[in-house]
C-alpha cells in the first residue's frame, strides 16, 4: 500500500499496529484519572451500493469489530479505517439491510489515546493525566519483490513499543503478590517498575494472541516476533520507569519501502 494523498484509510505500517494494539489491549483504570477510550456500538443500513460509513462520534481511536448481517468482517481485508475522518470504508459495498451494519469502535472527544505511533517522552506539556502511555515506532523495514513480473513485496519490520509510567498515577486493574503473599493493588511506593512489567507482559500477549487471527491480511510474524525484551531504570528519581519491546513483524505489500 502506497503512501497516497488522498488515501482514506490507514496505510502506514505503525498507524496499522498502533489501531491493532488500541482494540486489542484496553487501558487500565486509574484510580485519580478516567479512561481516555470511550466504547460504543453503532449500527448502519446497507444498501448494496454505499461502501463508506462515518460513525457519529467524535475522534475515532480504534474499531474493535464490524459485523454485517450478524457475520464478521475481517479488518484491513474487507474493510478499511480511516481514523482522521471517522469511517468505515467496505472493499465491497453491504446488502442491502435495516441496521444490518454493526461497529464496534472506541472514540475520544478530545482525540486523547493511551497509545501513539510516537515517542511518548519527546512530547511537549504532557502532564500525569497523560501516563501511563505507550509509543509504537517503525525502527527498521527491507522489502523484497517476490515473482518475475511483479510489484508484490514481502515486507519486514522492526516496531518498538515504549511503555512509560509517572509516579503518582496508580492503576487499579493490576495486582501483585507482596512481601507477606497477600494480593494487593499495585500501591504508589511500587507502581512505577512494577506496572510497566505488567503492561509489557500484557501488550505482549495481545500481540502473540491476536496478531495472526486479525490482522491476516496485513501482519504475520514468525518464532522471532519478540526481538528485544528490557526494562530500564529511566528517570527512577522522578518516579518514571520505560519498558520496551521490540517486535520482528513481516507482510505482503503492507508499506512503501525506500
Amino acid at each position: 500500500m502506497l503512501l497516497i494523498s488522498n488515501m482514506v484509510k490507514l496505510n502506514e505500517p505503525v498507524d496499522i499496529l498502533v489501531e491493532f494494539l488500541r482494540a486489542e489491549y484496553k487501558e487500565p483504570a486509574r484510580s485519580s484519572y478516567s479512561k481516555r477510550h470511550t466504547n460504543t456500538t453503532e449500527t448502519f443500513s446497507g444498501d448494496d451500493l454505499e461502501t463508506e460509513f462515518v460513525v457519529s462520534s467524535p475522534k475515532l481511536l480504534c474499531v474493535n469489530s464490524v459485523s454485517v448481517g450478524g457475520t464478521d468482517k475481517a479488518k484491513y481485508v474487507e474493510y478499511d479505517i480511516d481514523l482522521r475522518n471517522n469511517k468505515i470504508v467496505f472493499r465491497t459495498a453491504p446488502i442491502t439491510g435495516s441496521n444490518n451494519i454493526s461497529v464496534d469502535y472506541d472514540y475520544n472527544n478530545a482525540g486523547q489515546s493511551w497509545i501513539y505511533p510516537r515517542d511518548p517522552e519527546r512530547e511537549q506539556k504532557l502532564t500525569k493525566a497523560d501516563y501511563p502511555r505507550v509509543a509504537v515506532s517503525n525502527i527498521n523495514s527491507s522489502g523484497d519483490i517476490i515473482g518475475m513480473g511483479d510489484d508484490t513485496t514481502l515486507d519486514s519490520f522492526s516496531f518498538q513499543i515504549d511503555i512509560v509510567t509517572k509516579k503518582g498515577v496508580v492503576c487499579t486493574d493490576y495486582k501483585y503478590v507482596n512481601g507477606s503473599g497477600t494480593v494487593s493493588t499495585i500501591s504508589e511506593t511500587n507502581l512505577n517498575k512494577n506496572l510497566v512489567v505488567v503492561l509489557k507482559r500484557g501488550l505482549r500477549s495481545a500481540v502473540k494472541r491476536n496478531l495472526r487471527s486479525k490482522m491476516r491480511g496485513v501482519f504475520f510474524y514468525d518464532d522471532q516476533l519478540i526481538l528485544e525484551d528490557q526494562v530500564l531504570d529511566f528517570e527512577s528519581e522522578l518516579g518514571v520507569f520505560r519498558s520496551i519491546l521490540t517486535l520482528g513483524i513481516a507482510g505482503f505489500n503492507t508499506g512503501e519501502i525506500i
